[in-house]
């Protein structure tokens, strides 16, 4: 028996192969709560560009989504709130669309410093088949939640290019 889904995505990963570079551009324009000691995906809820419909606003907003086969460079960064308690984290992770495998790339985990707001980056080049996805996940063990800060010149940014 044929599976739809299954057959939509290759069909669409065909249809796009030779099309070149694919990806987006995506961003969050609030805090967001990260609960304590969890690596958790964080979700962007604006636009920049999205060439290829790989991520949407309301449905699982914490991925990009790859509709085409193939290597990608993957790129978010995000900014803590104050506060001098415990470690931050920010890392990408790559999950497989057959069989759930996740992989963390790009991982990068460092102390607070004196209640100074952190800002940390990470970026990956990711193999990725039709319907894997990536996530910015970022971490903290302050002891109790803590946001991902927000500000006009300070918004958490994820993008990701399809480069071969």
């Amino acid at each position: 028996m044929i599976n739809l889904a299954d057959l939509y995505m290759q069909l669409k990963s065909y249809i796009f192969a030779d099309l070149g570079p694919l990806g987006c551009n995506v961003f969050r324009l609030s805090t967001q709560s990260i609960g304590d000691a969890t690596w958790t995906g964080i979700g962007f809820d604006n636009e920049l560009e999205d060439i290829d419909g790989c991520h949407d606003n309301s449905t699982n907003n914490t991925r990009l989504t790859a509709i085409a086969e193939g290597t990608y460079i993957v790129t978010g960064n995000a900014g803590w709130e104050s506060n001098s308690t415990g470690r931050r984290g920010l890392c990408i992770r790559h999950t497989a669309f057959v069989g759930g495998a996740e992989t963390l790339y790009g991982r990068l985990v460092v102390a607070a410093v004196v209640a100074d707001p952190i800002h940390l980056s990470s970026s990956a080049l990711v193999r990725m088949e039709v319907g894997d996805y990536v996530e910015l996940c970022g971490y903290q063990n302050s002891g109790g939640n803590l946001n991902i800060s927000y500000s006009s010149g300070n918004r958490s940014n994820f993008a990701m290019i399809r480069v071969a």
